[in-house]
Formats: C-alpha cells, structure tokens, sequence
C-alpha cells in the first residue's frame, strides 16, 4: 500500500504504455490485413467478406471498432480505416485507434502506402 501512495503516477504511466502498445498492436494489424486483401480488392464489400471493417459506415473512413471487439481491450474505443487514392496505382492507407485512458483521449495513428502491383499493359 506504501509503495502505491508512493508512486500513484507510475501505475498510470505503466497502464498507458501497455495500452499504447495494445492500440499499436491493433493498427499495425489491421495494416497488414489490408496489404493482404490486395490493392485490387479495397473496395467495401471485400473488406466487409474478410471481416476487416464493421458493416457501418459503408464508405472511407470504414470502422472496425465492433470485428476487432475493441471494447475488450481498450476504454472506450473506436477504429477507423481510410483508404484514398493517391493516383491511379498507389492507395493512402491510414489507421487511427482511439481510446480513453484516465479521462484523457489518446490515440494511436499507423500510415502506409499500397501500390498496384499488377502488370500495366498500354
């Protein structure tokens, strides 16, 4: 009991750190689940088959806050998923979870590129 009088700012720093790196972990996924669908397959109802977006909203920014079951690991929490054409063979990949944490908002935010891979003919 002493030692949590004494530091009742090193807990709080420990939860946020271990739900920081939850929150990564979460995104970083859901990158990776996108890179494998396939550059040709980022459009609603494919990402809704594979169960990587919740079936609401049906356009970017999708959610995955319900599929992933956010809720079990993280205080109310929300998953988005935007996907934007940068030109005509590369996507903008954006991940945002958000959490609360002590009555604080945070959020973690992971971006990557996807490129069209398949042969262009001309």
């Amino acid at each position: 009991m002493l030692f949590s009088a004494a530091f009742p700012g090193s807990f709080s720093a420990i939860r946020q750190a271990s739900e920081t790196k939850e929150a990564a972990v979460i995104a970083q996924r859901k990158i990776e689940q996108v890179k494998f669908l396939g550059y040709e397959n980022l459009d609603y109802e494919k990402l809704l088959a594979a169960e990587i977006i919740d079936e609401s909203p049906s356009s970017s920014p999708y959610s995955f806050t319900n599929v992933d079951s956010l809720s079990e690991v993280l205080t109310n929490p929300s998953g988005t998923l935007a996907i934007t054409d940068n030109n005509s063979s590369v996507k903008s990949i954006v991940v945002t979870v958000q959490w609360n944490s002590g009555g604080i908002s945070r959020s973690v935010v992971v971006r990557s590129l996807l490129c069209d891979k398949r042969t262009k003919r001309g």
